[in-house]
C-alpha cells in the first residue's frame, strides 16, 4: 500500500490562529518574496508527459541552472571557492547530505498529454525569496533546459519562446526573442486573505508529509499535518534564503 496521499479534494477544519516565524495576527502581507513566473517553450519533436511530469522539469532546470552558473566546469560544488556566491548550491547542494530546501515550485501546465512538434508548453515557476534577484540567470537557464532537452533517454528539445511574470491578475512579458535584455520587476506584495473557518483544497499530484519522523498515513491526514509542514518549510525558507544575502546585497 503506498504512503501517498493520493490525488483528491480535502476538507479541513482549520486551528483558530496559526503562527509562523515574522507573522502575527495583525500581519496583513507575507513576510516572504513570492512571484510566479511562466515560461512557454516550442516543442521541436512529439512531446508525452507521463502522470505529474513536475521531477523531470525539475531534474532538467537543475542541470541546466549549473551548466550556466557555474565558473569551474566539471568541478566539485563542495570545495567551489565560488559556492558562497553561487546561487546553485543552496538550491541542489547540501553540506549537510540532507535534502536541499528548494525555494520554487514548478507548476507545469500541463500534468498528462502529448503535444506534436511546434506545440505550446507552459512551464510555470512559483520563486521565493533572493531567488527572484536572479531572474536573467533564471531565463538564462531556461534556455538552457530547452537546448538541453526534457526527458532522459530520448531529450525532447524545447525552444524558449516568451518568460511572463505575474502581476496582479495579469500578466507581464519579461522576455521574446526579439528581446535583448531581460526586464526584471519587483515583487508584489502577497495579501494575506482573512482566514477560514474551513478551507478545501485539492491536490493534484500525490503528496508525502512525516510527523515526528513517520509518514502521515492517508486516512489519518489532517489539518494539522498539513499546516505543521507548511510552517517546517517556512522556515526553511528563511534559513536557506540568508546564504547568499550577504553577496546579493
Amino acid at each position: 500500500m503506498s504512503n501517498d496521499i493520493t490525488p483528491n479534494s480535502y476538507v479541513l477544519k482549520l486551528p483558530a490562529l496559526v503562527f509562523l516565524p515574522g507573522w502575527s495576527p495583525m500581519t496583513t502581507e507575507l513576510p516572504l518574496e513570492l512571484v510566479r513566473y511562466r515560461a512557454w517553450f516550442e516543442t521541436r519533436a512529439p512531446l508525452h508527459f507521463a502522470d505529474y511530469p513536475g521531477s523531470a522539469w525539475r531534474g532538467a532546470f537543475g542541470h541546466a541552472l549549473k551548466n550556466v552558473a557555474c565558473t569551474q566546469r566539471g568541478g566539485d560544488c563542495t570545495t567551489c571557492p565560488e559556492r558562497r556566491d553561487c546561487p546553485y548550491p543552496p538550491l541542489f547542494e547540501s553540506s549537510t547530505g540532507a535534502e536541499p530546501f528548494r525555494p520554487y515550485i514548478f507548476e507545469p501546465q500541463a500534468l498528462v498529454g502529448y503535444f506534436l512538434s511546434g506545440s505550446l508548453v507552459g512551464l510555470d515557476l512559483v520563486v521565493c525569496g533572493w531567488l527572484n534577484r536572479w531572474v536573467p540567470l533564471l531565463h538564462a537557464a531556461l534556455q538552457q533546459l530547452g537546448q538541453r532537452g526534457l526527458g532522459v533517454r530520448d531529450p525532447v528539445h524545447l525552444t524558449l519562446v516568451e518568460l511572463q511574470q505575474q502581476v496582479g491578475d495579469g500578466w507581464v512579458s519579461l522576455w521574446q526573442p526579439h528581446v535583448a535584455e531581460v526586464l526584471t520587476l519587483p515583487p508584489s506584495p502577497f495579501v494575506i486573505p482573512p482566514a477560514p473557518k474551513r478551507a478545501r483544497f485539492d491536490l493534484i499530484t500525490p503528496l508525502r508529509l512525516k510527523y515526528r519522523g513517520a509518514l502521515v498515513q492517508p486516512e489519518r491526514f489532517t489539518a494539522k499535518d498539513l499546516l505543521v509542514a507548511l510552517t517546517r518549510r517556512f522556515e526553511a525558507a528563511g534559513a536557506v534564503m540568508e546564504e547568499l544575502n550577504s553577496s546579493i546585497a
